[in-house]
């Protein structure tokens, strides 16, 4: 009885937690959901950072290269917001609100990261460092007009580091789920392409509560 009650232990041991996660080198996911972007510091009045989008859905796709506990990562995002034309938010300030346009940014990624335990639900960290490039034709209420669209579009570049905490849960061999949150710490060039010149640039800080939620195939 001693013996047997020792190997049911045993096999319940093996089970949730304790299950061992895939060991396939290749990883490929989609981002499903992100609250990214909410602006902690920025040198100057850079409101293109303030305007990106929070919520984003499906926006993305990453590659992960395994081996034993540390990977290789590699991803792509793009994130896009149409102003309105006619409606104005009462609880912001009315020259901080975007009208007669859009925004839409694309970036990619590259860093490392490490993971802690061999079961299913393993925490982990990593570094990235990226690059994005995006454009914003939204003209700020004050100025709005039909026809001033061109005149105020800019065209951004940034460039940081990204530092990750995250948890990777395989519910089966092949599929995970993972939930990330980071910060980024970058430098921002804001330029003006009608006018030829640089509106603004400096270093920020962004908060990503939710950074990345994505569904992965492993193989």
């Amino acid at each position: 009885m001693k013996q047997l009650f020792t190997l049911v232990l045993f096999s319940l041991s093996l089970i949730g937690f304790g299950q061992e996660s895939s060991t396939k080198k290749h990883e490929i996911g989609l981002n499903m959901y992100g609250l990214t972007n909410v602006a902690i510091y920025t040198t100057d009045s850079d409101r293109y950072l303030k305007w990106l989008p929070n919520n984003s859905f499906v926006n993305g796709i990453s590659y992960k290269y395994h081996w034993k506990r540390t990977a290789l990562r590699v991803g792509f995002n793009y994130q896009y917001h149409q102003f309105s034309d006619d409606y104005i938010d009462p609880k912001k300030p009315i020259d901080d609100q975007l009208f007669f346009g859009n925004i839409w940014n694309i970036g990619g990624k590259i860093g490392v990261e490490h993971h802690f335990g061999n079961g299913k639900l393993q925490p982990y960290i990593a570094g990235d460092v990226y690059y994005q490039y995006g454009e914003n034709s939204g003209v700020p209420w004050i100025v709005s007009c039909p026809t001033c669209d061109i005149l105020y579009a800019t065209v951004s570049n940034t460039a940081g580091f990204t530092p990750t905490i995250g948890l990777s849960y395989q519910f089966l061999k092949s599929f995970s789920l993972r939930l990330e949150t980071s910060g980024d710490f970058g430098w921002y060039k804001q330029n003006v392409p009608s006018f030829n010149s640089i509106r603004n640039e400096g270093f920020y800080i962004l908060y990503n509560p939710i950074s990345n939620l994505s569904l992965n195939f492993h193989f």
